[in-house]
């Protein structure tokens, strides 16, 4: 077997069971398979996704469906069918009006959760650690590159999902009388209602008549068709909001793409700002002490990468990054401090380098493909020349997948978790008007039986992956099931199978710094070869599927 620089290598590390569950809070209920990813090409990365599993920086896992006690199931949104609800067009006018002139509807704001859900897995609980140094993943004719890195990503936000705070409703109060016979108090001069004119309807009054004036209108379009086709013209797309022109606005809100691997100097320059803001976000928002958002946990987490990245030209690293680096560490300790309650120690520079800076990817440049090219990025939102949020993100062959999210809780009011995953699908978009095939925006795991991890079905159409055949279904066809059972088939068609295995003799293995059929590393093996081994490459096969078993290398010492 030829070895090629354009290679995925990784560690099965079997099965882990009975860790703490960061979205129920039980201690010992949480199972899934992993593996670390010494590398990983992002076409292998799409077929790995697209069966399950999600990656946390360079360790990669698949929750035990039948078994955990809060099934993930993978969710994406078709990004060029996607509608606008009336909330997400609110948060976009929300934005649009704050820019323009600096005012702010007030409001109870709830903590938005963005889709990083994900890391609800406790790595630190899932007692794994990488068994070679990377230094010694080099092919004989050296066609692998050396790697420094083998710590797991540390315990960032992972126990820690992101919690919704349920909306302040206001009620109405009534007090008794002192006297029947007393007056009513008159109201001042310019407040209070204006006993001149008749009393507000009450809003159930003002629903009921205004569902009646859509009946009539409803009516009078199916009389006449043309009238339909012109008010369906004129409804308005993500991007004529995201678009909107505005004269001498208030605020200047920048949107800046920096490639996080190989490290641009844009995201050098940045680097200190973003690691402040998650340390910030982490602390405020999921509780993490201070020594759960180092830098080195920052780097391991969001800048730690398997995925070989391919760009479509290679441009020299601009000096925007490295001139904010520092706004984007103070951003991510800021973040992680407030939102996740983390101790200063917990997000220093060093455990922001680790966890989003770090990363095995290596460049490329197809002839295909979206411009910025395909891998790891970050996307930064400036506001006024201050780094307010950064959004992780994986461009794949198919999709955009957003990997984390973390924002500056002082704008908390602007609802940024929204706001940025509507400005993702946005970005999917636009990517696939380069790229046909790219046209699915990846929003991680959906959780039916967390009420708070529901909030992804929000974002329509969405599909989710059936646990069994690995097939795509409505998420509106699959919430019945889920409300009888938390876990379940997602395809009714109990005739088919998942048809993507393979022989273990073809499982591809890299076995003493050559790639080989798993058949060639028996025999070469033969005195050694114990059952357990070979269980652990069928388990190993099966989860990946065929596809990747036969294209991954799998290292075994």
């Amino acid at each position: 077997m030829s070895a090629d620089r354009n290679v995925s290598i990784v560690e099965y590390m079997a099965e882990h069971r009975g860790y703490p569950c960061g979205y129920c809070k039980s201690k010992n209920t949480n199972n899934s398979h992993g593996m670390w990813a010494h590398s990983m090409t992002v076409s292998d990365y799409q077929d790995l996704i697209d069966r399950g599993w999600r990656r946390s920086g360079k360790y990669c896992y698949k929750p035990t469906m039948n078994l955990t006690c809060c099934p993930q199931y993978a969710i994406k949104c078709d990004a060029l069918e996607f509608k606008l609800s009336k909330s997400q067009k609110n948060v976009l006018k929300k934005m649009n009006k704050y820019l323009s002139t600096g005012e702010i509807k007030p409001e109870t704001v709830d903590i938005q959760i963005s889709f990083d859900d994900e890391i609800g897995l406790s790595i630190s609980d899932v007692q794994v650690q990488s068994k070679l140094a990377e230094d010694k993943l080099l092919f004989t004719d050296s066609s692998l590159y050396k790697e420094s890195d083998t710590d797991l990503p540390g315990p960032l936000g992972d126990a820690n999902p992101r919690r919704c705070s349920e909306s302040s409703k206001t009620s109405s109060q009534s007090f008794p009388k002192q006297s029947e016979t007393k007056l009513e108090k008159q109201p001042k001069p310019g407040l209070g209602a204006d006993p001149n004119k008749p009393p507000c309807k009450k809003a159930k009054l003002v629903r009921l008549e205004r569902r009646k004036q859509k009946s009539k209108t409803d009516s009078l379009n199916l009389e006449n068709p043309s009238a339909l086709k012109q008010d369906t013209n004129c409804c308005k797309t993500i991007e004529n909001y995201l678009n909107v022109s505005v004269e001498n606005p208030v605020h200047k809100l920048e949107i800046l793409l920096v490639r996080s691997n190989p490290k641009s100097i844009e995201f050098k320059r940045t680097l200190k700002q973003s690691h402040e803001l998650y340390s910030k976000y982490q602390q405020t928002v999921h509780n993490d002490p201070p020594n759960k958002c180092k830098m080195d946990n920052f780097v391991r987490f969001l800048v730690n990468s398997p995925l070989e990245i391919r760009l479509l030209r290679s441009n020299p690293p601009s000096e925007v990054y490295e001139k904010s680096r520092r706004e984007s560490l103070s951003l991510y300790k800021k973040y992680q401090m407030q939102i996740h309650n983390d101790k200063p120690f917990e997000c220093d520079e060093n455990t922001f380098s680790g966890f989003l800076e770090t990363s095995p990817l290596k460049p490329e440049s197809p002839s295909y493909g979206p411009s910025c090219g395909y891998g790891s990025f970050h996307q930064q939102y400036w506001l006024d020349g201050k780094l307010i949020a950064v959004g992780v993100m994986d461009v794949l062959p198919h999709c955009v997948s957003s990997v984390y999210f973390y924002y500056d809780p002082d704008y908390r009011f602007l609802t940024l978790g929204t706001y940025a995953s509507l400005r993702e699908i946005a970005f999917t978009r636009e990517l696939q008007k380069r790229d046909p095939k790219l046209k699915y925006y990846y929003m991680g795991f959906y959780i039916h039986s967390c009420p708070k991890m529901r909030y992804k079905g929000q974002y329509k159409p969405s599909f989710l992956l059936c646990p069994e055949v690995y097939s795509w279904h409505v998420i509106e066809d699959c919430r019945e099931k889920l409300d009888r059972s938390k876990y379940s088939r997602l395809n009714e068609d109990l005739s088919i199978v998942d048809g993507n295995v393979t022989d273990i003799q073809t499982v591809c293995i890299l076995y003493q710094r050559v790639a080989m059929p798993y058949a060639s590393y028996k025999r070469h093996r033969r005195q050694y070869t114990d059952s357990v081994d070979e269980e652990q490459v069928v388990q190993y096969s099966r989860l990946v599927g065929g596809h990747c078993a036969r294209k991954i290398l799998l290292f075994r010492q």
